[in-house]
């Protein structure tokens, strides 16, 4: 799997040794299996709810994860959702899709329990991430919301998988980035030899992913290596930027990475009233809708246990 550096770098080829371990990653049949299936049955906007209960119904585990997220608040059903397939009918493929991701990806990646913390410090930032990617997706007048809601929520799988197989690693790279403030990539380079994005990106390809995905899980922190599904990669990106920076102004310890000049074009090109210092406005927006991230950021947690 290729990866990058910088805004413009060249692409790297994963270290050996990280490409040894990650084929233990492999070992995740949910995710390699039925989740490439799922993905790729709702990418046809003519499928029907009906076939996809159908591949979903084929893991009796992925099924049950499946019912408690679309049963948590986040989705605020008047009704108990009892089947896949009504829950096919009521949401649509595309929510049924980012429901599914997110159930999967989270319980497959969770891990032991002697990290819980910085478990659900990631799972509580892909919940903001996904919301904020989603509202900015239709500001933007994306084509697909619950795309840009998928690719948020999945943006940062590259760190829930090197928190799970490089233990150590991650430790190091945890302690950097506090202290020194800098950018993730930057600590995950020095101490891995690789990045989140450039893991997120492989898994991508490993789990069959649609290339909308990949891309964003492979280029959010340079938006400008994009070649194509641009649009969907600056929005995952500034998605990223303010959820980052609404934790830090709810509080939270977090490093808001610099927006990229690159990624900013590509949106003031769709839309050039919208300017960067309404990074905050945003911020605030996303804060707002504290009580329905923390309800999606719950339906994981709960997906996973």
């Amino acid at each position: 799997m290729a990866g990058q550096g910088g805004e413009g770098s060249q692409s790297r080829v994963l270290p050996d040794r990280v490409r040894q371990v990650l084929s233990r990653v492999q070992d995740m049949p949910t995710v390699s299996t039925v989740l490439a299936d799922v993905a790729e049955a709702t990418s046809d906007p003519e499928v029907s709810a009906r076939a996809v209960a159908e591949i979903i119904a084929r893991d009796q585990a992925l099924t049950m994860r499946l019912l408690r997220i679309v049963n948590s608040a986040f989705y605020g059903f008047r009704r108990r959702i009892s089947t896949v397939h009504d829950a096919a009918v009521i949401m649509g493929t595309t929510a049924l899709r980012a429901a599914v991701l997110g159930a999967s990806v989270f319980e497959s990646l969770r891990g032991s329990a002697d990290d819980d913390e910085a478990y659900e410090t990631l799972r509580q930032h892909s919940a903001e991430a996904a919301e904020a990617t989603r509202a900015l997706a239709a500001r933007y007048g994306y084509r697909e919301p619950g795309e840009a809601h998928v690719a948020g929520l999945l943006h940062d799988v590259g760190k829930l998988v090197i928190r799970l197989q490089f233990p150590e690693e991650y430790a190091a790279i945890v302690a950097h980035q506090q202290s020194s403030r800098l950018p993730a990539v930057v600590a995950e380079r020095k101490y891995l030899g690789a990045t989140h994005t450039e893991i997120g990106g492989w898994v991508a390809e490993m789990w069959q992913l649609p290339a909308t995905l990949r891309d964003a899980l492979l280029y959010h922190h340079e938006p400008g290596a994009a070649r194509e599904n641009s649009l969907l990669v600056a929005l995952v990106h500034l998605g990223d930027v303010v959820a980052h920076t609404a934790a830090g102004m709810a509080g939270r310890a977090s490093a808001s990475p610099p927006i990229s000049a690159s990624g900013w074009a590509v949106l003031s090109a769709r839309r050039s009233d919208i300017q960067q210092e309404e990074i905050r406005a945003f911020a605030e927006e996303l804060i707002g809708a504290w009580d329905r991230v923390q309800a999606l950021a719950y339906g994981l947690s709960a997906a996973a246990g």
